[in-house]
C-alpha cells in the first residue's frame, strides 16, 4: 500500500526563519481555522516585527531628507591661545632716539588671544536636496510594498503548512479505522485456516496487511510532527508552547464557485521601482544646477596680556551677512552617470511592463489550479464510492468462500487508497482557494 504525501501536491514549503524568537506568553495554543493560524502570526512572526521597523525607518529617513531641503547649518568655533613667546621684529633704533643705522628688538601682539565665531547659513536654492526628498518618499512606499509581499509569502507558506497539517490529521483517521478493519480481516483469515478452508500464505498475507496499514499510521504521524515543527518555525513560537489543531470539516462542495485573484504586489512594486529609478535620474539632472545659499557670520575677539576673556582686554567684531552661490563644473563622471541612470530608467520601465503581464497570468493560473483541483477532488470522490463498493462485494464473496485472499485485500488496500486520494484531494482544493484568498484580500 502506497502512502500518500501532502506535498506532492503543495511542493517544497521555504522556511522563513527568524532571528530572533518571539516569546510567547501562551503555554499552548489551539487553532481552529486557518484565519487563527493568521491572527497569531500577526501578533508573534518575525516578519511583522521587522516590517514595523523597516517602516519606522523608512518615515524617518524620508523626515531627515524633507529637514535636510534647506539644510540649516550652524557652525560655531571657539579658540584661546596663549602666545608664550611672541615674535620678534626689528625696528630702526632712531623712530625710538637711537642712533642711525642701527635697530632694536621690538615684540608685537599680545599674549592672550581669545576668538568667538557664529557662522548659520540655510539653502535658499538646492534643486538636488528637492528631488532626494521626494526619492525618499518613494523610499518610504517600497519599503511597504516590500513589506506586504513578505507577508503575503508568509501567509502562503503557513497555507501549505496548516493544510498539510489537516491533511496528516485526516489520513490518520482514515488508516485508524482501516487498521480496525485490517486487524478484523485477520481474524476472519484466522478463522478459515482454522477451518481449514485457506492456505497458511492467507494468514501471512493478512498480517502483512496489518503491518502495512500500521507502518503508514506511524508514517503520518511522523509528518504530522514534522509540519507542527514547520508551523512552529513559521509563527515564532518557541518549543515551550504545544501547538494543536482542531479538526475541521472539509466542505468541498461549496467550492464551485469559479474565481481569479487579482493581486498586484509585485507589480507595484516594479512601477515603485521605476519611479525610485525616475527619481534618481531627475536627482543627477538636477545636480547641475547651482545652490543658492544665506549665510551670516559673526566673529568677537578678545587680547590681553593679562588673562583670556580679560575685561580690559582689547577687543573687536566682525559681521556679515549675504547670498552664497556654489555650483560645481559637470566632469565627465557625472555625465556617465546620467547616462547609466538614464538606461536603468528604461529597464524598469521594462521590468514594470513585463511584471504586469506576467503577474495577470499567474493570477489565472492560480485560478486554474483551483478548478484543476476541484476536478480532481471530484474524480477521486467517485472512485473511492467504487471502491467501496468493489470492496463490500469482494467482503461478501470472501465470507461465501468464493473470493481468494488476495484478491480481498487488493480490493482493501485499493479502497483505502482510493480514501486517502480523496482526502488530500479536498485538503488541496482547500489550500488553493485559501491561496486565492490571499492574493485577493487587502490589494491596493
Amino acid at each position: 500500500m502506497k502512502l500518500v504525501n501532502i506535498h506532492k501536491h503543495f511542493g517544497l514549503i521555504a522556511c522563513l526563519a527568524a532571528a530572533t524568537p518571539a516569546v510567547a506568553q501562551e503555554k499552548a495554543l489551539l487553532f481552529s481555522d486557518f484565519a487563527s493560524v493568521r491572527m497569531q502570526a500577526e501578533k508573534s512572526s518575525s516578519v511583522f516585527q521587522v516590517a514595523n521597523h523597516q517602516r519606522q525607518m523608512a518615515q524617518w529617513n524620508q523626515q531627515n531628507a524633507e529637514l535636510d531641503i534647506l539644510k540649516f547649518r550652524l557652525p560655531i568655533t571657539a579658540a584661546a591661545q596663549n602666545n608664550t613667546r611672541l615674535p620678534v621684529n626689528f625696528i630702526p633704533s632712531e623712530i625710538f632716539g637711537g642712533e642711525p643705522g642701527t635697530f632694536r628688538e621690538v615684540n608685537f601682539g599680545l599674549q592672550y588671544v581669545s576668538n568667538f565665531t557664529i557662522a548659520p547659513q540655510i539653502d535658499l536654492l538646492n534643486l538636488t536636496a528637492w528631488e532626494k526628498a521626494r526619492a525618499a518618499k518613494i523610499q518610504a512606499t517600497l519599503v511597504d510594498v516590500k513589506s506586504e509581499i513578505d507577508k503575503k509569502t508568509l501567509f502562503e507558506a503557513l497555507a501549505a503548512t496548516y493544510y498539510s497539517v489537516i491533511s496528516y490529521q485526516k489520513q490518520t483517521q482514515i488508516l485508524e479505522k482501516s487498521k480496525t478493519v485490517a486487524d478484523s480481516l485477520f481474524q476472519t483469515v484466522s478463522k478459515k485456516y482454522a477451518e481449514g478452508i485457506i492456505r497458511s500464505q492467507d494468514v501471512t498475507d493478512a498480517r502483512i496487511n496489518q503491518l502495512s496499514i500500521q507502518d503508514q499510521i506511524e508514517q503520518v504521524k511522523f509528518g504530522y510532527a514534522s509540519q507542527i515543527a514547520q508551523l512552529r518555525i513559521l509563527l515564532d513560537v518557541p518549543a515551550s508552547t504545544s501547538i494543536f489543531l482542531e479538526d475541521v470539516a472539509l466542505e468541498a462542495d461549496f467550492l464551485t464557485t469559479d474565481f481569479t485573484p487579482n493581486a498586484r504586489y509585485v507589480v507595484r512594486q516594479a512601477e515603485v521601482n521605476y519611479q525610485l529609478a525616475l527619481s534618481d535620474l531627475a536627482s543627477l539632472k538636477k545636480s547641475y544646477y547651482p545652490t543658492v545659499s544665506l549665510a551670516f557670520s559673526h566673529t568677537g575677539q578678545s587680547n590681553s596680556n593679562q588673562r583670556f576673556w580679560d575685561s580690559n582686554s582689547i577687543g573687536f567684531s566682525t559681521n556679515f551677512v549675504g547670498l552664497r552661490f556654489n555650483w560645481q563644473v559637470p566632469d565627465w563622471t557625472k555625465h556617465i552617470s546620467k547616462k547609466v541612470a538614464m538606461l536603468q530608467t528604461e529597464l524598469a520601465k521594462t521590468a514594470w511592463e513585463h511584471t504586469n503581464l506576467q503577474n495577470e497570468m499567474q493570477n489565472k493560473q492560480t485560478g486554474i489550479e483551483k478548478q484543476k483541483a476541484r476536478a480532481h477532488w471530484e474524480k477521486t470522490r467517485q472512485i473511492r464510492e467504487l471502491k467501496e463498493s468493489n470492496f463490500q462485494k469482494s467482503k461478501n464473496q470472501f465470507d461465501e468462500n468464493i473470493l481468494a485472499t488476495d484478491r480481498l485485500l487488493v480490493s482493501f488496500n485499493d479502497l483505502v487508497n482510493s480514501q486517502l486520494a480523496e482526502e488530500v484531494a479536498k485538503v488541496t482544493l482547500y489550500f488553493k482557494q485559501t491561496l486565492i484568498d490571499i492574493n485577493t484580500t487587502n490589494n491596493e
